[in-house]
């Protein structure tokens, strides 16, 4: 008995020392090489799948058993893997790593838009494309949209952003496409359009393209594509950046329609500085002014932004991290609807509206990691705007998104929730000028890895919403995509998302008259007198004025419903040495609408030169191709040379039960794939254009070409093609002049627009350059009564420190 009980007592002891053994804790901090940064959701995952993520200071901690060897990776997105080795032979290991970072090839660009959490651009399961800081200052934009005119597929017309022709001109109001900044929506809550003014552009990391739905992450509005906005990083090494320039718009190809006697000239600057101070602070501030001179008379605009960023780790607990984003802008807007004539009152205003604004923006956020390595991140964006004209628009958005990655099986799930909130005041609306809306939403997204080779991506959304008077659910919407890696440098990906988008409150309630017409009137009254045998004819002359443009409300406007696809390939290809890489992509995508909003001229006005309304078609169909080439040649370290190409072709037709003629049938899927391809060159008949979606350009091209001697000489040159659009509203041929300029100027061919730029860098730090923006001084229009600027030159200069 006694012997039994010392056999019991050592094999206790003996297999309490082996499962000891086998038990082994590694401890670390993971840093970047170069910037000497934390780095933060690093993967570390044992050979098995055991595994952790880094917090906020970049420190880590992995418990393994069961073995008596271990080899870990510590991989990063856009860094080199390394491996290394453990054995039990202790039970405490302390293993501090330094990252390096991988050099950045076309196609493997680090993205967030697509899944709210970081992966190769290549492995999306839908088309996106990065916009890096370079070519924003290379372009000197005043507004972000004149620099993302030069992604393929994104076309900005007059502000309304438009992606594979999903939309076209609607007047400033409700766009389908969502813009993002720092992880939250920024459209206005009355028209429902993206401000480009208030985005900080001296700030930009990277912007994001996202084309296709995305309603699933980002809600109403996100129907034809999400643009994504993310702003510097503070490192521990500052950042600064200062900026200045001064423009000069030339006379016009035609001396006719030039009212100004001397060049039109416009300046201003920006800065912006980023620093992680301490280990546990880090900020961000930057500014821009200008006075930007328009060719339009009396179109003068002018800006004064601030952007600010801070971000504080508590001392505490450093899985803990919060801070506050905002900006504050005072600017002047013009509007410009539509010119006096075609000759001498093509650069001024037949109807016009110029108002001043201040816009404020708060952003609170917070967020932290728990021990299981789940992400809690909670952000919220208070957007105060107020007009010179008695308007107040107000919006409250909180989001709040739970993320749990599954390392041991390549899953990573997100659950969220999403709360707006809206209050707008504007005396233009008709019933109660004050009106609310909120809109709840819980949405999921799942995002799961089969080893290196595919990727599935699925999504659902729950949407609740009271807006004005009226209140609802909106239908689940859903999403899917595959991305499957077919070769060493091929993947193929899949797309399908659903999307709705709530018409803005001035597309249904606004009641507005802009411009004046003065109208005589001369009546003659003949009186006979019979004693004397004479005539008296009586003039009476009467003068009254009416609104040159009025836009009608509509409250029984209904939301948008609609879903797009895409079936992709990305195709990689270069030297062993890397002397040339490139890239190239290719989508045929397919969107379907219902309830599509387009505005309409309205006969039964007659206050009014035009009249205008928007209104649902029942149904619209848009499908075609958007492609792009990029090559990068690294000739001796000195001579770089890049050359990008890019084309999109669309066939947007509104599928209405009485537009079907004989011949141009597109209400059946075979009769619209038939007319899109035959069509994709040959002309459509003028008595069919009709069908066609308004102010959609139907073929798009880029061109860019950029030479690089030791990183101090820089010349490029870029083209932008647009044909020329097949349909508009027909009471436009109302405008003095437009019937004779589309008869006369219009190119049925579509125009080239060119741009040119040279930069020199002297001192390493400081830049010095010359752009010249529509070199051949071409003469368009992309949309009816607004010609576009003519050749303009601007001197910029940078510096860097």
């Amino acid at each position: 008995m006694n012997k039994n009980k010392y056999i019991a007592f050592f094999s206790l002891l003996l297999f309490s020392t082996i499962g000891f053994a086998q038990t082994v804790t590694i401890r670390g901090n993971i840093k970047d090489t170069k910037t000497n940064e934390p780095l933060i959701g690093v993967n570390i995952v044992e050979k098995d799948g055991q595994g952790t993520v880094t917090d906020f200071e970049g420190n880590y901690e992995l418990i393994l058993e069961g073995k008596d060897a271990y080899e870990v990776t510590y991989s990063y997105l856009g860094y080199k893997d390394i491996i290394k080795n453990f054995n039990n032979n202790q039970s405490n290991y302390t293993a501090d790593i330094n990252l390096e970072e991988e050099a950045i090839l076309l196609g493997d660009e680090v993205v967030i838009t697509g899944s709210l959490f970081e992966k190769k651009a290549s492995e999306e399961v839908i088309s996106i494309e990065v916009v890096k800081p370079d070519l924003i200052a290379n372009v000197n934009p005043t507004r972000i949209d004149e620099a993302l005119r030069r992604v393929s597929g994104l076309n900005v017309s007059d502000g309304q952003a438009n992606i594979r022709a999903g939309s076209g001109w609607a007047y400033g109001v409700g766009s389908r496409v969502m813009f993002i900044l720092d992880g939250q929506p920024i459209l206005s809550p009355d028209r429902g359009d993206i401000k480009w003014n208030q985005l900080p552009l001296e700030s930009v990391g990277q912007i994001e393209v996202l084309k296709g739905a995305s309603s699933v992450l980002y809600g109403s509005s996100a129907m034809n594509g999400t643009i994504h906005l993310q702003t510097l990083k503070p490192t521990k090494t500052p950042i600064t950046k200062f900026t200045a320039f001064q423009s000069f718009i030339a006379p016009p190809k035609r001396k006719v329609t030039k009212w100004w006697d001397f060049p039109i000239p416009s300046f201003g600057a920006s800065f912006v500085r980023a620093h992680k101070l301490k280990d546990n602070f880090e900020y961000l501030v930057g500014g821009s002014f200008f006075l930007q001179n328009t060719p339009y008379e009396g179109g003068e605009e002018y800006l004064a932004r601030v952007y600010y960023k801070t971000k504080w780790t508590s001392k505490k607990n450093d899985r803990l991290s919060y801070g506050v984003n905002g900006s504050l802008l005072y600017n002047r807007e013009y509007e410009y609807f539509f010119w006096e004539n075609e000759n001498d009152g093509a650069y001024k205003a037949g109807a016009d509206n110029d108002f001043n604004n201040i816009r404020v923006t708060v952003d609170p956020f917070l967020k932290a990691f728990d021990k299981k390595g789940n992400i809690h991140d909670l952000k919220t964006r208070t957007y105060y705007n107020q007009p010179s004209f008695n308007t107040t628009t107000l919006l409250e958005n909180i989001n709040y998104n739970f993320t749990k990655p599954f390392e041991k099986i390549g899953l990573n799930l997100i659950l969220g929730t999403d709360n707006q909130m809206f209050f707008v005041r504007v005396p233009a609306f008709v019933g109660d000028d004050v009106k609310f809306g909120n809109l709840w939403a819980i949405f999921t997204q799942l995002d799961k890895k089969f080893g290196d080779k595919v990727t599935l991506s699925g999504g659902i959304r729950w949407e609740v919403y009271k807006y004005a008077t009226e209140k609802g659910v909106i239908p689940p919407n859903s999403r899917f995509g595959i991305n499957w890696k077919a070769g060493k440098n091929t993947n193929l990906r899949f797309n399908v998302g659903q999307a709705f988008r709530f018409p803005s409150f001035a597309e249904r309630f606004v009641n507005e008259k802009v411009g004046d017409e003065t109208i005589t009137t001369t009546i003659l009254d003949t009186t006979w007198s019979v004693n004397n045998d004479t005539a008296y004819i009586k003039e009476t002359t009467t003068t009254q004025s009416r609104p040159l443009l009025r836009i009608l409300p509509n409250p029984s406007l209904k939301p948008e419903y609609g879903w797009t696809s895409e079936l992709g390939i990305q195709q990689k290809f270069g030297t062993k040495n890397k002397l040339y890489y490139g890239l190239f992509d290719f989508a045929f995508y397919w969107q379907e609408y219902h309830d599509m909003v387009e505005f309409s001229g309205s006969d039964s006005v007659t206050d009014a030169l035009i009249a205008l309304k928007a209104e649902n078609i029942s149904q619209a169909r848009i499908a075609g191709w958007d492609m792009s080439l990029k090559n990068n040649f690294d000739i001796n370290n000195k001579n770089k040379l890049s050359l990008n190409l890019g084309y999109t072709y669309a066939f947007p037709i509104e599928l209405n039960a009485y537009s079907q003629s004989v011949g141009f049938d597109n209400s059946s899927i075979g009769g619209f794939i038939k007319n899109m391809f035959k069509h994709f060159v040959k002309p459509i008949d003028d008595a069919n254009t009709y069908q066609l979606l308004k102010y959609r350009n139907r073929h798009l091209a880029t061109f860019d070409i950029e030479y690089k001697y030791n990183n101090k000489l820089l010349i490029g040159f870029d083209v932008r093609y647009y044909s020329r659009f097949e349909n508009f509203d027909i009471v436009f041929v109302g405008i003095p002049g437009v019937p004779n300029y589309i008869s006369n100027f219009v190119n049925p061919r579509g125009n080239w627009v060119a741009n040119a730029r040279v930069f020199y860098t002297f001192k390493e730090k400081n830049t010095l350059g010359v752009i010249v923006k529509n070199l051949t001084n071409t003469e368009y229009w992309l949309r009816v009564g607004k010609l576009e600027t003519p050749m303009n030159f601007t001197i910029q200069y940078r510096m860097e420190f």
